[in-house]
């Protein structure tokens, strides 16, 4: 297993490395690259093969287990080659250690919000200290209404992959303002008008919604009472199916809507089954 935060800029970074030590050490200057896994996505594939006919540069897949001082000031470096099994001792001069990227807000929220939940990131040990929503589904997007993050508090980058990181993130924030300029919602129910609508006359004050909600969009008041903030409401509805009691509807969507749909479905009989 890789250590914590390595990326692909880590396999860059030590191949990078082993070509300066060639570049400035002269004809006999040599670099021993031991690793785990080797990552050089895309057109840094050349960049890769590049190292490999290298004749100056020495990779190896395994396990380094010591490093020691020899006698004439020089390191031993011990490695498991995990391909062949062998033992393998290499004396070198220097000897450096592959490190991942440790994103910010691992260890300190960064911003000072006036959330129920508190001042900095939702839930960021979900995603290993990155403030991302889903890396996947919601690129740039935090679970923070209006705050989008780029670069290596997303995950491990190069300078040239944080610049088009960069570049997405103000895309996002420019389609953020104009749909708020509208009225309407960025994301997931893209498009929609509504909010959640509150029946507060049947509100039990079991705080499942303001428990619930990701975004932060609901407060609420010393008896339990639900307080929406609209300007964080994504619309996503999930304090909808959250609420116990039925109480919370949209417009154009609702409990009753989805129950009706579901029903309308016909399920054949088993022995009507192809």
């Amino acid at each position: 297993e890789d250590f914590p935060y390595a990326a692909a800029i880590t396999s860059m970074v030590a191949l990078k490395q082993a070509k300066y030590v060639r570049e400035d050490g002269g004809a006999d200057a040599k670099a021993y690259i031991f690793y785990q896994h080797m990552r050089t996505l895309g057109q840094n594939e050349y960049f890769y093969k590049s190292a490999q006919q290298d004749e100056g540069i020495f990779l190896t897949k395994g396990d380094v287990v010591s490093v020691s001082e020899n006698g004439d000031g020089t390191l031993v470096l011990e490695a498991k080659d995990t391909l062949l099994g062998e033992s393998i001792k290499v004396s070198v001069d220097m000897v450096v250690l592959g490190t991942g990227m440790v994103p910010t807000t691992k260890d300190d929220p960064v911003l000072n919000l006036a959330y129920r939940q508190g001042p900095g990131f939702l839930d960021l040990d979900l995603f290993d200290g990155y403030a991302d929503s889903n890396f996947i589904c919601f690129p740039y997007e935090t679970r923070r209404t209006g705050i989008y993050v780029a670069g290596c508090v997303r995950r491990a980058m190069s300078i040239q992959e944080c610049r088009e990181d960069a570049a997405g993130t103000a895309l996002k924030a420019i389609q953020c303002i104009e749909s708020a300029n509208r009225g309407v919602a960025v994301h997931p129910r893209s498009g929609d008008m509504s909010f959640p609508d509150f029946f507060f006359q049947r509100c039990t004050q079991c705080k499942r919604c303001t428990e619930e909600c990701p975004f932060g969009a609901l407060d609420d008041d010393e008896k339990g009472t639900p307080l929406p903030n609209p300007t964080r409401c994504r619309r996503c509805g999930i304090c909808m199916g959250a609420c116990p009691e039925r109480i919370i509807n949209f417009a154009d969507y609702s409990i009753d809507s989805i129950g009706s749909m579901v029903k309308a479905i016909e399920v054949p009989e088993e022995e009507e089954k192809p």
